[in-house]
């Protein structure tokens, strides 16, 4: 049975949505116990950490980052922070993910993700990396992964992106005659990255076709209460995420106690989320589970 929900009020561009106060996700208890785990993976030189032992990475900052911003905490000296990201670069300025590694497309698209959220694209210093690592993805991203992260990556900084109408049509040419986007062995998870990188596109959407993407997704919440890769397929935190996005971007909600449920179900004893329960947690698990309980309570981003 379809479940629609509350339409939300989309602002478009921009970082500007209203976010829930930490009570209104986890209890106070609870919320110590996951912030608790994340500010565990601060470098002492700035940046986080993936896991315990490991040194602080560009990617594991970003999803920390925005954990901490979900709980309600402040991060600890986000000057070091902001220091460690600036050094995450090639010898061609590209981002990394540590410094002194290679860069890439896919780390160019963290890199400028983590760089708008510590506003650093409206700061002289760093108007050369920044728009050295936007020619960077504008000449080299062409997979779908890529171009569903420069959707991301323009609305964060709030500009269109100059291969805005050629990315609409690699995402609309993956569209499958049975409906949805992608392959079959992924068609739920990739509708959803689909349709959410359109809608930050501003590739307008028929009311027909909002509905018809609306159905379809809804309709693959599964009995355990995540998404996963296919309406049949195991839920875990990553389709979720995708799939939540793409729905509340729509005007629409999942059935909300079976979603906290099987959030709940991929929580670990650390405070932390595992991406299938049972597993081992990860950070950007823990990011993940958040931004779905804020969505639930009514928040964006």
């Amino acid at each position: 049975m379809i479940t629609t929900g509350f339409v939300l009020l989309w602002a478009g561009l921009g970082l500007a949505q209203s976010t829930p106060k930490p009570s209104a996700l986890l209890s106070a208890e609870k919320t110590a116990k996951t912030a608790s785990f994340v500010l565990g993976l601060h470098g002492a030189d700035g940046g986080y950490a993936s896991q315990k032992g490991a040194s602080p990475s560009l990617r594991a900052t970003l999803s920390a980052r925005r954990s901490l911003k979900l709980l309600g905490e402040k991060a600890p000296n986000p000057e070091k922070d902001m220091l460690f990201v600036a050094s995450c670069v090639d010898a061609d300025g590209g981002f990394a993910d540590r410094p002194g590694t290679p860069s890439s497309t896919a780390l160019a698209l963290s890199g400028l993700l983590v760089a708008t959220d510590f506003g650093m694209h409206t700061m002289p210093e760093y108007t050369q990396l920044i728009e050295t690592n936007k020619k960077l993805i504008l000449n080299n991203a062409k997979t779908f992964e890529e171009i569903r992260m420069g959707a991301a990556v323009y609305e964060a900084l709030g500009v269109p992106s100059p291969r805005r109408n050629e990315w609409v049509r690699i995402i609309r040419a993956s569209h499958s005659d049975v409906g949805g986007y992608g392959p079959p062995n992924s068609r739920l998870r990739d509708t959803g990255g689909a349709v959410a990188a359109l809608l930050r596109l501003k590739e307008p959407l028929a009311k027909k076709e909002k509905e018809y993407l609306q159905e379809f997704l809804l309709n693959g919440q599964g009995r355990e209460g995540g998404f996963g890769m296919t309406d049949t397929a195991h839920p875990d935190l990553d389709c979720s995420y995708r799939i939540g996005r793409a729905l509340w971007m729509l005007g629409a909600t999942p059935d909300a106690g079976k979603m906290r449920a099987f959030i709940e179900s991929c929580r670990t004893p650390s405070g932390a989320y595992a991406p299938h329960p049972g597993e081992e947690p990860t950070l950007v698990d823990t990011y993940r589970a958040l931004i779905i309980s804020s969505w639930l309570k009514g928040g964006m981003r």
